[in-house]
């Protein structure tokens, strides 16, 4: 299932979308958000970005041992920065590569970036900086300590997205 919400004026056409921002962190859900933009940018023509942005709450989970995320680590062994390389190092190759084979091919190449902060306002933030017409987003994420907090950056991003967000289950 497929949901468009957002601040529409009119209706949305796909002569409208030029931008595709997709969020991943690499979850199953992600990934299908990831194939139904690359179907949408097929269609429309449009450019994709993907987003992934690391919590900096990863940094205090990894410095108390291995950390849930990809790259980590025991901190005993490692500074801060090389905890943040090796997820970023990781990202590159299992976030961005898993959604780059989900998207398909693509009129252009796909963009991808990543930053620490808050996924929610991280995400919401690119959007606004690289003009997308569009947002799609899994509807449930990884979480860094327990999946209680389902779908969180998700209604954060549905709430404060200043550009139609797609929701992919």
């Amino acid at each position: 299932p497929v949901r468009l919400i957002g601040p529409i004026s009119g209706d949305l056409k796909m002569a409208d979308i030029n931008k595709i921002l997709v969020a991943s962190d690499g979850s199953e859900h992600a990934i299908h958000a990831a194939s139904f933009a690359g179907e949408l940018a097929r269609t429309s023509q449009a450019s994709v970005e993907i987003v992934t942005v690391h919590s900096t709450e990863i940094l205090n989970v990894q410095l108390l041992g291995v950390g849930a995320w990809p790259g980590g680590v025991p901190a005993s062994s490692v500074s801060v920065d090389e905890i943040r390389e090796n997820v970023e190092a990781a990202a590159k190759t299992e976030v961005f590569e898993a959604a780059i084979k989900a998207l398909g091919d693509l009129p252009s190449e796909p963009e991808c970036y990543q930053q620490w902060g808050h996924p929610g306002e991280i995400i919401c933030e690119r959007a606004n900086d690289i003009k997308a017409d569009l947002i799609v987003i899994g509807s449930r994420g990884r979480s860094i300590f327990t999946k209680l907090m389902l779908g969180s950056v998700t209604i954060q991003v549905l709430n404060h997205a200043d550009c139609p967000v797609t929701v992919v289950r």
